[in-house]
């Protein structure tokens, strides 16, 4: 964006050389970054204050084009599962057809933390079953080892 200046002092090289340097400086102010940034105060301390006058339209025009990688705009959508066996317990909501919902407002998605939890309960036959089986075998052993005593 620097390149159509003429009097270009400022070139791409040497910022892509400090690009480390600008990326620290952004890490350690990550809290009240937007508001160092709208006052040019980083942009002061990483090219000098005569070169941030000079290059601050171009310092916003780059600030939007990668603000438009980074804020995505998300429409509120539903979250929706059907779970199996019995539902013993949810935060969502249950249509008639057992199948959980969850509304997703794109003003809280990325800015709180946002839980959405589902219990189902599904019966082991095949545990019955053995288990069954293994109480039969049981008491038939005993059953025989009494008849054999006595």
């Amino acid at each position: 964006m620097i390149k159509a200046k003429t009097d270009n002092d400022i070139l791409r090289d040497t910022l892509k050389a400090r690009e480390d340097e600008f990326v620290n400086l952004v890490e350690e102010n990550a809290e009240k970054f937007d508001n160092l940034w709208s006052n040019g105060i980083i942009l002061k301390e990483f090219i000098g204050e005569e070169n941030s006058l000079k290059y601050s339209e171009e310092a916003d025009s780059a600030d939007g084009i990668v603000s438009n990688y980074f804020r995505i705009d998300f429409k509120d959508y539903s979250m929706r599962i059907a779970m199996p066996g019995k539902l013993t317990g949810t935060n969502g909501f249950i249509d008639s057809n057992k199948i959980l919902s969850w509304p997703v407002q794109s003003s809280f998605f990325l800015t709180e933390p946002y839980e959405m939890r589902a219990e189902s309960r599904i019966p082991n036959r095949w545990a019955w079953i053995i288990s069954g089986l293994f109480l039969i075998f049981v008491i038939t052993g005993l059953i025989i080892r009494t008849l054999k005593k006595g």
